[in-house]
């Protein structure tokens, strides 16, 4: 039994990496290849873990807001990050970018 919880640990460390890096949770549950339904019930029954979570999706939604007032405002935030893969693949930010996120921000997060 204890490798069966040392494996569910290893999940749940897993899918709280993958929402700091800003994948949905749809993406993140996938990519652990653990049932919706599972991960939120960790989250409903585990206080400690859903503080982590939400620390993870806000981690990972800084990220992404990041990103797309860097796209949106490159005048303003500096230097552009190195591109990771070719500039054909990465379409160009719409110029109400960093609105849009921040008003959606608003609406989520209070």
């Amino acid at each position: 039994m204890k490798a069966r919880g040392e494996a569910r640990e290893a999940r749940r460390a897993a899918l709280l990496v993958a929402l700091r890096q800003g994948l949905s949770i749809a993406m993140a549950v996938a990519s652990i290849g653990a049932g919706r339904d599972t991960v939120y019930k960790w989250r409903r029954t585990d206080a400690a873990f859903a503080r982590a979570w939400a620390d993870a999706v806000e981690e990972g939604t800084g990220l992404i807001e990041a990103e797309g007032l860097r796209r949106g405002m490159p005048h303003r935030m500096g230097p552009p990050a190195p591109k990771r893969r070719p500039a054909l693949l990465e379409p160009p930010a719409p110029p109400d970018l960093a609105e849009r996120m921040a008003a959606a921000r608003k609406r989520v997060w209070g």
